[in-house]
């Protein structure tokens, strides 16, 4: 099979794909649904220069002949490259496919030394404070750093005896977690990263979990750490 056969294949399969995205109107052209979508979809948004220029190889294949043969034959980089999109639209993976945290908790009780000890340990700078099953905030060592300059003249503050919760009171209102469900996938994790670049906020960490709520168990956690595992991913 020619390359533009191969080409021209899989580039009607992804058309037919994401018209099935916004069957609103079938018979809008290719690019009028890269428009649409993009909006809404992470993937095609990150795709969507690629995808443009795909389509205008596209119409060169399709419309510009000489003697009846294509004139605009695609390299094997530019077919294998589109068939390779085409199966990240379809199927994008899963945040939790990628990153498979075991999530060590704190409870909202447990003493400050408890939890340096698991930070230490585990050379974490940061644990999710639970009460019960209710998320209660991310104690990070920025965190302990304001509530030791805050009690820095008092010899008798110990950490033993100081409980997480009240450490916690010193978290800055410039750091926030995010939650959101397993069903979504590295690029809009990626989105949000890009997104909060902007924010005046940072975000601490992205709790997974089943619908995305705080009060349900966490699945896996996204921190700043990630990220260039999701970048090799895409």
């Amino acid at each position: 099979m020619k390359n533009s056969e191969s080409f021209l294949s899989t580039y009607n399969k992804l058309d037919h794909y994401l018209k099935g995205l916004d069957p609103s109107d079938h018979y809008r052209s290719f690019s009028s649904v890269l428009n649409r979508l993009k909006e809404s979809n992470k993937v095609v948004s990150h795709y969507e220069k690629k995808l443009k220029s795909y389509n205008n190889l596209r119409n060169a294949i399709v419309h510009e002949r000489m003697d009846g043969k294509v004139i605009a034959e695609p390299n094997d980089y530019a077919v294998n490259d589109l068939n390779s999109i085409y199966m990240k639209i379809s199927s994008p993976r899963s945040i939790c496919d990628v990153c498979k945290h075991n999530i060590i908790k704190l409870n909202h009780k447990d003493s400050l030394s408890t939890a340096l000890t698991v930070m230490k340990e585990n050379d974490f700078s940061q644990l999710p404070v639970y009460n019960g099953d209710d998320f209660v905030e991310m104690l990070n060592t920025e965190t302990v750093s304001s509530w030791m300059a805050h009690n820095i003249e008092q010899d008798t503050v110990s950490i033993q005896e100081t409980k997480v919760s009240d450490v916690l009171c010193f978290k800055s209102d410039y750091r926030v977690t995010l939650f959101h469900s397993r069903d979504t996938n590295i690029y809009e994790i990626l989105e949000l990263y890009k997104d909060n670049a902007y924010n005046s906020k940072q975000i601490d960490a992205i709790i997974i979990t089943h619908n995305g709520k705080k009060t349900e168990k966490p699945i896996t956690i996204i921190t700043d750490y990630d990220i260039p595992v999701l970048l090799e991913t895409i």
